[in-house]
C-alpha cells in the first residue's frame, strides 16, 4: 500500500463494496476509513506479518494458483495453456473450497484419485490438438461419451471438457521427470517407497489401484516479494529462476526474511508476495538484474513497482 505521504506499508485491509465499485478501504484492526490517506494498494498473500512468519497453509484459499505453492509435475503438454499442460492434481485441488491443498500445504498425506475431469475448459482449436495429441502419443485412447471413461487410458476430450482416466505409467513418468535448466539437470524431486504405509515425509508416494498417495512437496518458483522493516525501510526482493523448477518457496524466502544477517540491525516486520513466474523481474538503473520477461510481447506487462530514493 502507498499513502499520500510517501511511506509505503503493508497491512490488512478490507473494503467496503457497492456494486462493483470501492466505496472505502478500511483498516481491518480498527474497522476505520483509510481512504484519504492511501494512494495506491494492491493484494499479496503475506508472507511475514508483524514479524512472524505466514504458513501459506493459513492462508491456503487466498492462493489463486497452487502450484506456486504446491509442487506439481505436469501430465500432458499444452500449448499456451496454464504454464504449459494439465497437471498432477490440479482440478482435485480446487474442489471443495481448497481443503485437500490445505492439507497437503499442512505437510499432511493426501490422495489424488487417477481420474481427471476439467469442464467449462474453453480450449482453442490449437489447445485441443496439441492435447489430443500429446495423449494419443502417449498410448491414450479417444472415445465418445464422458461416460465411457471408466478404466485407465481412455479420454473424452471437447472444447470445454477434458475426462481422462490416468495409466500408472503417466504417473510414475511426471513423478521422476527432470529439466535441463543451464546445462543442470534438475529433478522434480518425488520418491516411489512402493506403499502408502511408507510414506513418511514431504516428496514419498505410493500408487495402487486407482489413487495416487502422495505428500506433496512445496513449489519452486520465481518469486517478487516487498517487505518492510521496522524502521520503515522498503525491501524489494526477486528470486530469479525456472516455474516449477528452480526459485524459492513460499516458507524458504519468509525464513531467509526472518533470519539474514542482512536485516539483523532493521529486521523484516512485514512482507507481501506480489508476483510469480514470468511475471517477475528487476531493473536497477539501466541493467536488468532479474529479466524473466524477455521477449514478451510490447502491452504486456500490466503492473509496475517503482522505487526511487528522494534527494536529501
Amino acid at each position: 500500500m502507498f499513502l499520500k505521504d510517501g511511506r509505503v506499508a503493508i497491512q490488512d485491509l478490507k473494503y467496503k463494496v457497492s456494486g462493483s465499485r470501492v466505496n472505502e478501504i478500511m483498516n481491518i484492526q480498527t474497522d476505520k476509513p483509510i481512504t484519504d490517506s492511501v494512494l495506491y494498494a494492491t493484494f499479496g498473500q503475506r508472507l511475514i506479518a508483524d514479524g512472524r512468519a505466514v504458513d501459506p497453509a493459513e492462508i491456503y484459499y487466498q492462493y489463486d494458483d497452487l502450484r506456486h505453492v504446491l509442487k506439481l509435475p505436469i501430465l500432458f503438454p499444452v500449448e499456451d495453456f496454464r504454464g504449459g499442460g494439465i497437471y498432477l492434481g490440479f482440478d482435485q485441488l480446487y474442489k471443495n473450497n481448497k481443503r485437500l491443498a490445505e492439507k497437503a500445504l499442512k505437510g499432511e498425506t493426501i490422495e489424488l484419485s487417477s481420474m481427471i475431469d476439467y469442464t467449462d475448459m474453453q480450449l482453442t482449436s490449437a489447445q485441443l490438438n496439441s492435447l489430443r495429441k500429446s495423449l494419443k502419443d502417449m498410448g491414450y485412447v479417444e472415445i465418445s461419451s464422458a461416460n465411457g471413461v471408466n478404466k485407465s487410458g481412455l479420454f473424452y476430450l471437447t472444447e470445454n471438457r477434458i475426462k481422462i482416466e490416468l495409466l500408472p505409467d503417466t504417473l510414475v513418468k511426471a513423478l521422476g521427470s527432470k529439466k535441463v535448466i543451464n546445462g543442470e539437470s534438475i529433478k522434480i524431486g518425488y520418491k516411489d517407497v512402493g506403499e502408502s504405509g511408507q510414506i513418511k515425509a514431504k516428496g514419498d508416494y505410493a500408487i495402487s489401484d486407482d489413487k495416487l498417495t502422495i505428500k506433496l512437496l512445496d513449489g519452486v518458483y520465481p518469486e517478487h516479494v516487498e517487505a518492510i522493516t521496522r524502521s520503515g525501510k522498503v525491501v524489494s526482493v526477486v528470486v530469479a529462476g525456472s516455474s516449477g523448477w528452480q526459485g524459492g518457496t513460499v516458507r524458504g524466502i519468509a525464513r531467509w526474511l526472518l533470519t539474514s544477517p542482512e536485516f539483523i540491525d532493521d529486521p523484516i516486520v512485514n512482507a507481501v508476495l506480489i508476483d510469480n513466474g514470468t511475471d517477475h523481474m528487476l531493473k536497477v538503473a539501466d541493467r536488468w538484474v532479474v529479466d524473466s520477461s524477455r521477449g514478451w510481447r510490447e502491452g504486456r506487462i500490466q503492473a509496475v513497482i517503482l522505487l526511487t530514493q528522494q534527494p536529501n
